[in-house]
């Protein structure tokens, strides 16, 4: 299993690349938006710097744990936090398939996590 301090920079990559998603989805939900608006957005300029950190925390995780471990659970980590935030701030529907599939990804990343 992994140690705490590689946990950290793996929490920390699923937060980033999570909250940049939803700071995306925010920034992006006016139809017909210019371009030149879009540049003005805050909520575009947070989602491309919360990627931006993600990007650097990913590949300091990479330097600490073999890609096989980092990718799959950064990614799987990454959809389950955007699922549970776009639930609670953005009002997105869940149903029981949704709810399974994201148990099911969790304890994935469980079982990878533990492998050697």
């Amino acid at each position: 299993m992994m140690d705490m301090g590689k946990y950290a920079f793996v929490i920390l990559g699923i937060l980033f690349n999570g909250g940049a998603s939803v700071a995306l989805k925010i920034g992006m939900s006016k139809p017909n938006e210019s371009v030149m608006d879009l540049a003005q957005n805050a909520w575009v300029w947070s989602g491309m710097g919360l990627y931006v950190l993600a990007f650097g925390i990913y590949a300091k995780a990479l330097q600490m744990l073999p890609l096989n471990l980092a990718h799959p659970v950064m990614t799987t980590g990454a959809i389950v936090a955007v699922s549970v935030a776009s639930w609670l701030w953005l009002g997105e529907a869940w149903s029981l398939p949704r709810v399974a599939g994201i148990g099911l990804m969790v304890a994935g990343m469980f079982l990878l996590s533990m492998g050697k």
